[in-house]
């Protein structure tokens, strides 16, 4: 036999051995478990690719996770069923652990759970360093702690989208370390998520905010519908090491009963086509976080902001030549209160309007579920002007590309039949894309 010839038989058996573990990885049927199992050693142990399955049931027992998929072959833990009476349950009622903590996971998904009401002090889910994981379509309900914190060790594109927290005791989702310095959390997408109901019982002096990014951290906040937090629906704290700034669209925020809707401590941040309704201190508050001297590049754009406390946006250490904008936003505040406070920040200041009755600018936005697109004869409509500035978003609340002049405030009224209602308990409408970005929850889903 030549040398070419044995050259030949060696690559094709190799190819032969290739194929074969190819198959193999394509056919590997999913691992499933049941409580009885030595469920969280499985987790460990799995091999990128693999997913594992949970059987209904109720799992008691706590897990440290430090699985590790790879790009393209992440490991996937799941319920078997996302139906709400047959999700399997994580029920842990112990107080010397977290639920699950994941300590130096990367490329991991976590999808369908239904996490139990925690004693106080417990988190649901604890991220203590890790990167490139995926949270989606779980139930958090009466957790004792965080839902979901990233606080302890740096993170790297966490993923949490399409979930439910509901009547939580303490802050829904909380990313990066308050100082600033001892982690951070980046790239974060928190997306199309439904957060109802905070109010810290077990920690009467907590401030319980639906979502918070914390200083030197940043991400996407987008799609969310947050109702009753005791704190602020959504907070931002900004960077001082150049960090690009975190952007905030598409969220509808009511209720909150300490603080603004949407609280930005620093920039750079970017808010816009948000819905913000009777929140307790202005639909958007940008604050001197600590004296930290942050309110910079804060772009606040294109938002419909009605009924609020306070103020419609209230700023404070805003100067001139910072970078910030307020534009294009459509207020119908509430008896007695400004649109903005103070009344003529600095800054770029550029085609706001404030509406004196909900029926000269809106369809209804009087009974919810709201209709806050333009009415046929509103002064919001096509009074955008003309512009390039780089803080004009091409879309709107629900996706709809804007005209060369666009209306005013979150909504592009548009002529189609669309479903765009806000409010009334239900989460916000799914989003119309053209990217391959998940969608909101079902409209069908209604906070019971």
């Amino acid at each position: 036999m030549t040398r070419l010839q044995r050259f030949g038989i060696s690559f094709l058996f190799c190819c032969f051995l290739a194929a074969c573990t190819f198959t193999k990885a394509i056919l590997a049927a999913p691992l499933s478990v049941n409580p009885s199992n030595a469920w969280c050693d499985i987790i460990n142990n799995a091999a990128p690719g693999d997913e594992i399955v949970f059987n209904p049931g109720f799992y008691t027992m706590p897990c440290w996770i430090t699985a590790k998929g790879l790009p393209g072959s992440p490991i996937t833990v799941r319920s078997q069923s996302e139906e709400p009476n047959q999700r399997t349950t994580f029920a842990y009622q112990g107080s010397t652990s977290n639920v699950l903590e994941l300590r130096d996971a990367a490329y991991l998904t976590i999808r369908g759970f239904s996490f139990a009401p925690t004693q106080d002090g417990v988190d649901a889910i604890r991220i203590r360093k890790a990167n490139d994981i995926i949270i989606e379509k779980n139930l958090f309900k009466g957790i004792g702690a965080v839902s979901i914190s990233a606080n302890d060790g740096d993170t790297h594109r966490i993923t949490v989208r399409q979930n439910t927290f509901k009547d939580l005791k303490y802050t829904g989702l909380y990313f990066g370390c308050h100082d600033g310095y001892t982690c951070h959390a980046t790239d974060l997408l928190i997306e199309g998520n439904l957060i109802d109901g905070i109010t810290t019982p077990f920690a009467p002096s907590a401030i319980g905010y639906g979502l918070e990014i914390k200083l030197n951290s940043y991400g996407t906040v987008r799609d969310n519908t947050v109702y009753r937090t005791k704190g602020p629906g959504i907070m931002v704290y900004g960077s001082n090491r150049k960090d690009p700034p975190s952007i905030l669209e598409g969220n509808y925020v009511e209720g909150s009963m300490t603080e603004g809707g949407i609280v930005i401590g620093g920039g750079p941040a970017i808010v816009r086509n948000n819905v913000l309704i009777g929140n307790a201190y202005g639909g958007i508050s940008a604050q001197n976080y600590g004296g930290r001297d942050l309110q910079k590049n804060v772009w606040i754009v294109h938002n419909t902001i009605i009924n609020n406390d306070h103020s419609g946006i209230n700023v404070s250490a805003w100067q001139a030549g910072r970078g910030n904008v307020i534009a294009l936003n459509a207020f119908l505040p509430k008896s007695g209160t400004p649109a903005l406070r103070p009344s003529l920040p600095p800054g770029t200041m550029l085609g706001n309007i404030t509406c004196s009755t909900g029926a000269s600018c809106f369809v209804n936005a009087v009974t919810p579920p709201y209709d806050l697109w333009p009415s046929s004869d509103s002064p919001l409509l096509d009074a955008s002007g003309y512009g390039i500035e780089p803080w004009r978003p091409l879309d709107d609340f629900m996706g709809i590309q804007r005209d060369i002049s666009a209306d005013v405030g979150a909504f592009e009224r548009a002529s189609q039949t669309l479903d765009h209602l806000v409010g009334g308990g239900y989460t916000r409408p799914p989003r119309m894309r053209i990217d391959t970005a998940p969608p909101s929850p079902p409209r069908n889903l209604r906070i019971q």
